[in-house]
């Protein structure tokens, strides 16, 4: 056993102790001291990894015989560059991460930090060779911070990276990049007629860019639109100039390039949100593609700017930008379809068939056509209510994404009420899925709806068991006060249905008489609450459970056990909430979250026989015993 188990062992070193380059310092260094810095593993992987006696040799402590262009960094760990570092090969610059998870709900969590130490960009990634196809450069799980100063900037061009080739981008924070062009990223090349090797290209997928600063192409400056934007979070950059964007492509498309099927949509926007932006968001040029994005609370919206009808921008929610959501230069063609706008005055009124919401004329009054509940963009959404068609920008625990939810109002009587939901790509027969379809899932990843049209924007109302997540704790014997669960995010992405109206849906002022419901009798609370135990498991509940508020006045499930028993509870909470009340089926008007309550008697338990928790001594004695055990059994 003892041969087997260090065989697995050698097996997982030779794996990946030699795979990798591994960064072990913080510190930007370049010195033989067999300690790897940043700059030494790039420089490794730039200049030694093509030859084979340079590789195995490496570099001031990077690299080795097998290994790859993969830089790997510590989790919450910051690093901190005094100078930019030029890359020119491919490589993968990540996060070290965890083996053997089978979901990535932790990536971005625990990302390095890569940091300007002064007034300088991190990177700077070319090749020089604008005549061979580009290089691919990947950042995984990584914050990238700029210099961050209010009083200069960090570089004239790319804040942050200073780009020739092809950039991607996972679960990467991109903040503090102030630059006159390209406050985060300045993309330089672009495509020479049939010559694509020379452009430049920029992938973001499942990653936040927030304060970024320049005069134009906060976050993104590019030469021609050439990039893709997926599951991304665009929030609290500026352009200070007034006709920029915050992603702006300086030149458009020449005839020849957009003419061709392979570049009539090269750059696209998709599933991701987009507030609290200062300037324009996009200069939506020829080959620009928008879809299913939620771009709200801004200073300005688009500006639209494709004279050659190959631009498009649908099932999107652009509204609530300061009364510009949309300017339009002389000339557009942009194709502005079947999304929600503030006022179709701005952006277009669309196609039959495919025509924009207006707010301005939805609902009876202002109230009803009201964009956030509560009082900001940001924040928790209020309680069930009447107004506020989307729930304020949050980000749930141990997210890395936050999103806007869209909201089913008390006041509907039906789906049809809601602009938002079900508003998606107008193409009901389902046989020709058009220019407009929805995007397959939502900025979170989930399916959207296939059997009818999807929502508006970058969040699909996604009501379904896979989304509610079993609720617990282990607790005490001791413990007497009432333990607090977070509900709110646990909703299959409802709302508790107010106690008020219950008696609507289920014609009694009180909790109906059921033996299976513990609270039977009781007085309505928010979200039709019923406590149904699992009489197979624990057929008599050992606590109380309701809805109460914490000390941050926060609406929360409390469980208060009834006494210090030992074992566990197991129940269910059936729920009433905004979404599921429209459900086809009567049964299914309910989310079902499972719960599970252990409660175990303080361990006081301490062995007087033999102390091993006592430092070296106490080891070294257990050692001694098993030496003497063993010399025993060799000489008898």
């Amino acid at each position: 056993m003892l041969k087997r188990s260090m065989s697995v062992g050698l097996l997982c070193l030779t794996g990946h102790a030699y795979a990798n380059v591994t960064v072990t310092t913080t510190e930007d260094v370049v010195q033989d001291d067999q300690v790897c810095s940043l700059r030494e593993a790039v420089t490794y992987v730039n200049e030694y990894l093509s030859d084979s006696k340079k590789k195995e040799a490496g570099y001031y402590g990077c690299g080795g015989k097998d290994a790859t262009a993969l830089i790997i960094l510590e989790k919450d760990k910051t690093y901190t560059l005094n100078s930019e570092i030029l890359i020119k090969q491919s490589v993968t610059i990540q996060t070290k991460i965890e083996e053997f998870t089978y979901d990535n709900k932790e990536a971005g969590l625990h990302n390095a930090t890569i940091k300007a130490k002064g007034a300088h960009r991190l990177f700077r990634v070319d090749d020089e060779k604008s005549e061979i196809n580009q290089i691919a450069v990947n950042f995984t799980q990584l914050n990238l911070q700029g210099c961050g100063t209010a009083s200069e900037i960090c570089a004239d061009q790319g804040g942050i990276i200073f780009n020739r080739e092809a950039l991607i981008f996972q679960y990467v924070r991109m903040f503090d990049g102030f630059a006159n062009q390209g406050g985060a990223i300045y993309s330089e090349g672009l495509i020479a007629g049939d010559n694509a090797s020379s452009a430049s290209f920029v992938t973001m997928n499942n990653s936040i860019a927030y304060n970024n600063k320049a005069k134009n192409g906060a976050v993104l400056y590019m030469a021609q639109p050439l990039f893709s934007l997926q599951n991304t979070i665009v929030r609290h950059n500026e352009n200070t100039d007034a006709e920029g964007a915050l992603i702006y492509s300086a030149n458009a498309f020449d005839d020849k390039t957009t003419n061709t099927d392979t570049f009539i949509r090269v750059a696209a926007i998709r599933n991701s949100s987009l507030f609290k932006n200062k300037g324009f968001l996009v200069n939506m040029r020829d080959g620009v593609y928008v879809n299913n994005i939620t771009a709200v609370d801004n200073t300005k919206g688009l500006y639209l700017n494709a004279p050659g009808k190959k631009a498009h921008v649908s099932n999107s929610i652009i509204a609530g930008n300061h009364g510009q959501d949309c300017q339009a230069a002389t000339g557009d063609t942009t194709a502005f379809y079947n999304n929600l706008v503030a006022s179709t005055a701005l952006c277009g009124v669309g196609e039959e068939n495919n025509r924009n919401f207006d707010l301005s004329t939805w609902g009876n009054n202002d109230s009803e056509r009201k964009l956030f509940a509560g009082t900001d963009s940001e924040g928790k959404c209020d309680a069930a209510g009447n107004y506020g068609l989307l729930c304020p920008f949050n980000t749930p625990k141990d997210t890395f994404l936050g999103f806007f939810r869209p909201r089913l109002l008390t006041m509907y009587h039906s789906l049809n009420d809601s602009p938002i939901v079900n508003r998606g790509r107008l193409f009901s027969d389902g046989s020709d899925q058009g220019s407009y379809n929805c995007e397959s899932t939502d900025q979170r990843g989930l399916a959207r709806a296939e059997a009818v049209h999807c929502d508006l924007g970058a969040i699909e109302l996604v009501v379904s068991p896979e989304n509610i997540n079993r609720m617990g704790k282990d607790i005490l014997t001791t413990d007497k006060h009432p333990i607090f669960f977070d509900i709110l995010d646990n909703l299959a992405d409802g709302e508790l249905w107010p106690a008020a109206q219950c008696k609507n849906v289920f014609g009694s002022d009180k909790v109906p008489n059921n033996k299976k419901w513990v609270n039977a009798g009781k007085d309505w609370e928010d979200g039709c609450l019923r406590v149904e135990q699992t009489e197979a498991v624990t057929p008599v509940s050992k606590g109380k459970l309701e809805l109460c508020t914490n000390a941050e006045n926060e609406l929360k499930l409390c469980y208060t056990p009834h006494s210090a028993w030992h074992g566990l509870d197991d129940f269910s909470l059936r729920i009433m909430t905004t979404a599921s009340r429209f459900a086809d089926a009567e049964q299914s008007r309910d989310i079902v979250v499972p719960a599970r309550i252990v409660q175990e008697p303080v361990d006081n338990f301490k062995s007087s026989m033999i102390k091993v928790s006592g430092g070296s001594l106490g080891v070294f004695s257990i050692l001694g015993l098993f030496v003497l055990a063993l010399r025993r059994r060799t000489q008898a």
